[in-house]
């Protein structure tokens, strides 16, 4: 008694095959839209010394968000942290005025302002900073806890320390 295996032809396993791949692409293409897509950017704002010349220390760090997708996003937390190599602190969130409370529409823009000196000391005091770069992540944080991060590098060597 011999038993024999009948696969089909191999233009019917393509043909399988490409059917699944199309459904699959449809229902991807058919949520696509209904994504929350938001891109966060940070823009650095510098101090001036006592003649009013710009200084090179920053004194602000200003943390947008512009809604690119379809859906309304609802902002609880702007946060933040400094990671090394064996642990990590946070450095934005700890204070009331980083809860938020707002409903960014599509298209719509958020800004919020961190005190980047008050960062940068918080650091130093912890002996946190060892190197002369550290990176960093910023982000906000929607109510159903998805995050919208900016990686960021700070140079502090041009942190002068007074």
């Amino acid at each position: 008694m011999t038993i024999v295996y009948d696969l089909g032809s191999i233009s019917t396993w393509i043909s399988s095959f490409g059917t699944i791949a199309a459904v699959v692409t449809a229902i991807y293409l058919a949520n696509k839209d209904n994504r929350k897509v938001a891109k966060v950017m940070t823009v650095y704002q510098f101090g001036e010394n006592e003649c009013g010349i710009p200084d090179v220390n920053i004194e602000l760090l200003q943390i947008n968000i512009v809604n690119t997708g379809n859906k309304t996003i609802h902002l609880m937390k702007l946060s933040g942290k400094a990671v090394s190599k064996f642990r990590s602190i946070e450095l934005i969130g700890l204070e009331r005025k980083n809860q938020i409370d707002h409903s960014l529409k599509p298209g719509e823009k958020f800004s919020q302002n961190v005190n980047f000196e008050s960062m940068v000391e918080v650091l130093y005091q912890l002996g946190f900073i060892k190197k002369l770069k550290m990176k960093t992540v910023v982000y906000y944080e929607d109510i159903e806890g998805k995050k919208y991060k900016k990686r960021l590098t700070v140079d502090f060597t041009k942190q002068s320390r007074t």
